[in-house]
């Protein structure tokens, strides 16, 4: 059956992924998992969690979407990471997709290139990301000889995290031997009911 997790964006929480779990189920459902990020952004932002900190001047270049994180990596990302691994139910060797949207889906590909040796990755989701600290992602896809299959979806209007930088994050991807399914729409940053059903037959055809 295997298990499908998703990983929501910096300001929200489970909550706001777990609408999506109709739209998703196959002929023969997985079970599906949402997790709270780790980090409270109360009171500011009403339930709002994040994944790993973002301070006021980056908070800033974000919402001009002029921050691009390819260059560098959280402090706390590793720590975030762990929690992650820590609050995946999941049985022994049972078959895995991690998804995530926006900064849930950059923990998401850090997740896989981390522990791609410890769960059974059957893919990965990455809904409106960006290429996070591309150096140290690329010296660890180097250790991965046979990689999960990727799906991708971007807007081409986002405001938030640019087009281009979801396309410097689609060339990491091939040029780590990824397989790769890269979905553009018209739109911002969002997830739009044609990128629900692509990644429905994604999660059909990758979990058994």
């Amino acid at each position: 059956m295997g298990q499908v997790v998703f990983l929501h964006g910096y300001g929200a929480n489970k909550e706001d992924l777990m609408g999506l779990e109709p739209y998703l189920k196959t002929k023969n459902p997985p079970n599906f998992q949402f997790i709270d990020a780790p980090h409270s952004l109360q009171p500011a932002h009403f339930g709002g969690r994040s994944w790993f900190e973002i301070n006021n001047y980056e908070l800033m270049k974000l919402q001009a979407g002029n921050l691009d994180f390819s260059n560098s990596i959280p402090k706390d990302l590793d720590d975030t990471l762990e929690y992650i691994k820590k609050n995946i139910k999941i049985s022994d060797n049972e078959e895995l997709i991690l998804g995530g949207f926006s900064q849930g889906s950059m923990c998401a590909l850090h997740f896989y290139l981390k522990y791609h040796d410890q769960f059974n990755f059957r893919g990965i989701i990455l809904y409106s990301s960006t290429a996070l600290g591309l150096k140290e992602a690329t010296e660890l896809a180097k250790k991965i000889d046979k990689k999960a299959p990727v799906f991708q979806s971007h807007g081409s209007s986002d405001p938030i995290l640019k087009y281009e930088y979801a396309l410097k994050l689609k060339e990491f991807l091939i040029e780590s031997k990824f397989g790769v399914q890269f979905h553009e729409f018209q739109g911002g940053h969002q997830i739009p009911m044609t990128i629900l059903e692509k990644s429905r037959s994604f999660i059909e055809a990758n979990l058994e």
